[in-house]
Parts: C-alpha cells; sequence; structure tokens
C-alpha cells in the first residue's frame, strides 16, 4: 500500500473500528499457527494478536515509515523480527519453506502480478503451511476508492481459484462476507465518487458489527465486501518457480 496523508488518515480511521477489526481476524486467526509472516503489516493494527497466537513471527511492509512503526512498537521482543518486504519482489532468500501461516489482509489486490506474487509465497510456506488472506470482493465495485488506494483489482471466487492452481495451493476456504459493507462501498466509492472513507459511516458500521456477524454466521451471504480465503500448501514443491 503506498504512504500518504489520505492513507495514513483511513487507516487511523479502522484502527478504531474495533468490532470490524475484530469480524476481520475472526476471518484469520483460526488459520494461523507455527512461525508466521504477515506481509503489509502497515501500523501494527492486527499484529499483536498474531504475535499472541505464533512465533517467531515476521512483520513486514513495504514502506519504511510503517516498518519504523512497526520496529518501535514489537522490534523489543525477541521472537519478533520487523523486516521491509516488497511484494512482487524476490522473496529474501532465508524465507524459502520457512513458514506456517502467511498472512495478507487487504494486502494482494495492491500488487500488478498477483500470480507471479502468489507463487513467491507459495514458495515461502512449508508443506502442510497456509496462506491466509483477505481480500477486496466484486469486481463491479471497483470505484474511486479503490483508484484513491492503488488497488489494481477486486476478486471474485473463481479469481482465487485461479490463483491458487497457478501456484499449485488447494483452496481450504474461499468465501464472501460483509454483505452491507458493499452497500456503504457502492455509496462511497460510486455516488459520492470519494477518495476517503467518511468516519461517520465507518462508525455506524461498527457498531452494528455484531449484528451483520450473527446474521452471516446463520446464513453466508452469497457476496460481500470481502473475501475470506486460505489456500494450503499440500506439497513440497510449487509447480512453475524458478530454481
Amino acid at each position: 500500500m503506498s504512504c500518504n496523508a489520505s492513507v495514513d488518515r483511513d487507516l487511523a480511521i479502522l484502527a478504531r473500528a474495533d468490532r470490524y477489526n475484530e469480524w476481520l481476524r475472526g476471518m484469520v486467526l483460526p488459520y494461523c499457527r507455527g512461525s508466521l509472516l504477515e506481509i503489509g503489516a502497515g501500523i501494527g493494527n492486527h499484529s499483536p494478536f498474531f504475535l499472541a497466537r505464533c512465533e517467531p513471527c515476521v512483520l513486514s511492509d513495504s514502506v519504511e515509515k510503517y516498518c519504523k512503526i512497526l520496529q518501535d512498537r514489537f522490534g523489543a521482543e525477541q521472537r519478533v523480527r520487523i523486516q521491509r518486504f516488497v511484494l512482487g519482489e524476490r522473496a529474501p532468500a532465508d524465507w524459502t519453506n520457512k513458514f506456517d501461516t502467511i498472512v495478507l489482509m487487504n494486502v494482494l489486490e495492491h500488487i500488478a502480478d498477483d500470480v507471479a506474487a502468489v507463487r513467491e509465497l507459495a514458495a515461502c510456506l512449508r508443506p502442510g503451511g497456509r496462506l491466509v488472506m483477505v481480500l477486496p470482493a466484486c469486481r463491479w465495485l471497483k470505484g474511486s476508492l479503490d483508484a484513491a488506494y492503488g488497488h489494481y483489482r477486486r476478486y471474485d471466487r473463481q479469481a482465487v481459484r485461479g490463483l491458487a492452481a497457478s501456484s499449485g495451493l488447494v483452496v481450504e476456504r474461499n468465501r464472501f462476507f460483509n454483505l452491507l459493507g458493499v452497500f456503504g462501498w457502492m455509496f462511497r466509492s460510486h455516488l459520492a465518487k470519494g477518495a476517503n472513507l467518511d468516519q461517520g459511516q465507518v462508525t455506524l458500521f461498527n457498531k452494528l458489527v455484531p449484528v451483520l456477524r450473527a446474521a452471516e454466521r446463520l446464513a453466508p451471504p452469497p457476496i460481500g465486501l470481502s473475501l475470506q480465503v486460505v489456500l494450503l500448501k499440500a506439497e513440497a514443491t510449487v509447480p512453475g518457480l524458478s530454481a
């Protein structure tokens, strides 16, 4: 994710949306175990919860400013390593077959060649390891907010299956969530043509999250603002990777 005042503002707004953040983490944490790599950790909104569940942990971001914040917050912990990493570039050699879990929360959409990026991450997983992601969903929702955030794309379930197949990974979870968010995103990104989140809208949505979560547990939605994705590395090698 790019680093600018607009993005920083929205990160701060989302950091205060405690119920929404808990919902996002609930989509990820049950699949986290062992050694963990967080890609695009940002200012560390979710990182403490990963650290409480997994070790050792590598927290990474492409933005030097965010890496400095992560270092200030978590650098003193012996089981934590902070490393700048640009997804889409070659991963460090010592990451090969290293991690049991790799987490990306709204990150992959910022990468031009997402297929190559997922292949690179698959090579960093140990056999039996999982790539756990939250992705922006519904291609037709792409609008002004996506442009402001530097999104190359939004995803559907078929695209997720394509990413898995091209990387030698197995789809374990591929489901929509946050149906109400579709309408909020449509209003803000298509009707209002906004380049930022609306704080009042986020605050109201955050209050409604417990009801939304309960409803979607009973009846999983056919579409949603986001996709919960879990890809499993079932084999020791990943086809298509150069030596």
